[in-house]
């Protein structure tokens, strides 16, 4: 199968990950989200997952959760919502957008997060 045919869609609210193939749901997973799971990702540290649309940089097998999906975060609209975030006041001028962002399983013994 081709992979830049391939897509991703997380959507928070359902706690569900869909597989599309040229557009087309091929497999779903149930996911669970930092400690934080509700909003946007205007940190580091933060814990939460960052929403808007990103693009897989690499992926490669991970010695705690299997395998790791490592996204392009944050992109030119995550830098924009973090600016904002410093604007308004909802964060410190000190805080740093963050880094490393991506897509894994859980740790070994914690299949119970999973809805």
């Amino acid at each position: 199968m081709d992979k830049t045919r391939i897509s991703i869609l997380v959507e928070k609210s359902k706690y569900k990950l869909t597989v599309y193939a040229d557009k087309q749901p091929i497999k779903s997973y149930p996911v669970v989200f930092g400690g934080n799971p509700t909003g946007d990702k205007f940190k580091a540290g933060d814990s939460r997952t960052p929403e808007g649309i990103f693009r897989i940089k690499d992926m490669y097998p991970h010695e705690s959760w299997s395998k790791f999906i490592w996204l392009d975060y944050p992109t030119k609209q995550s830098w924009r919502k973090h600016i904002q975030a410093k604007q308004a006041g909802t964060i410190s001028w000190q805080d740093s957008v963050g880094s490393e962002i991506g897509i894994h399983g859980v740790s070994a013994n914690s299949q119970k997060l999973i809805k």
